[in-house]
């Protein structure tokens, strides 16, 4: 319940960017630090608050209970503010210039590392919101929320196997209508892992494209394209054997597929040659 992205979707005003946690989280470790630099005659109890809560902060954010951290980082973030505009109204530059830099710099440190983390702790969200509407007895929304899930990042397990358990489900198994949903919603994430998968394959990664066919033919058996996709990572990874079980699926799928016989020859030459 203390995931800062599942809350976003309870409280509206979190999602205005003003008092969002990129904002609300350099001003208060601006805040934090301006403290101490204002404070000619350092005493115990500043030194145990400010000292404490830097401390903590970065387990909070990297364990994703940032909302504990909320309050306190609202108090400092309006002493940032309040400062900022003391040192404007009596010009004094040395210290604002000092102040800019702290922000600038608290700035980074917050809002750099959310760019590597943001898809995965999307993708967790939604799977954790999908889960309660699955609890909630709402199938429909969950089927919509996984799909977000692995939308923001098809190689999140723990969304694509909540996904495939909902087959299972009484409630949808019963219902015409849920049961035509989930089967679109399975074309859409096939779809959506094996265009991912491609871009894997083009940046030179083909481990991490053969998992992403592989995961994508959980979701639609008669893929064609996972199965060449399958085909080709197995070729470059020189995984012959596995890249043949590929293309024997493919050719019950197109027998008629000219890039199909063409890695096909172009395989078999290779595997002839090492024998000889």
């Amino acid at each position: 319940m203390y995931d800062y992205q599942f809350l976003k979707r309870l409280i509206p005003f979190m999602n205005i960017w003003l008092f969002s946690f990129a904002v609300v989280a350099p001003l208060g470790l601006a805040g934090m630090l301006l403290v101490l630099l204002r404070t000619r005659r350092l005493n115990l109890l500043t030194l145990v608050i400010v000292s404490c809560n830097l401390s903590l902060l970065p387990f909070a954010v990297l364990g994703r209970l940032r909302m504990g951290m909320i309050p306190m980082l609202v108090i400092f973030a309006a002493w940032s503010i309040r400062e900022g505009y003391r040192l404007i109204i009596i010009s004094d530059k040395k210290r604002l210039t000092t102040a800019v830099l702290i922000l600038l710099t608290t700035s980074i440190l917050v809002n750099w590392p959310l760019k590597f983390r943001t898809a995965k702790a999307a993708a967790a969200s939604y799977t954790n919101l999908g889960l309660i509407h699955l609890q909630t007895q709402n199938p429909l929304k969950a089927i919509d929320t996984f799909y977000l899930a692995v939308n923001s990042d098809h190689t999140y397990i723990n969304a694509l196997d909540s996904l495939l358990a909902m087959q299972s489900n009484p409630a949808i198994n019963s219902t015409p209508k849920l049961k035509a949903q989930l089967n679109k919603t399975f074309q859409r994430v096939a779809e959506t892992v094996v265009t991912a998968a491609d871009e894997s394959m083009k940046a030179g990664d083909y481990i991490e494209a053969l998992n992403s066919y592989n995961n994508s033919l959980r979701f639609k058996l008669d893929n064609f394209a996972a199965f060449y996709g399958g085909a080709e990572a197995s070729f470059q990874l020189q995984e012959y054997p596995r890249a043949l079980l590929y293309l024997k699926k493919t050719r019950e799928l197109k027998p008629n597929s000219r890039k199909v016989k063409q890695l096909h020859a172009e395989i078999s030459k290779i595997m002839k040659t090492s024998n000889n």
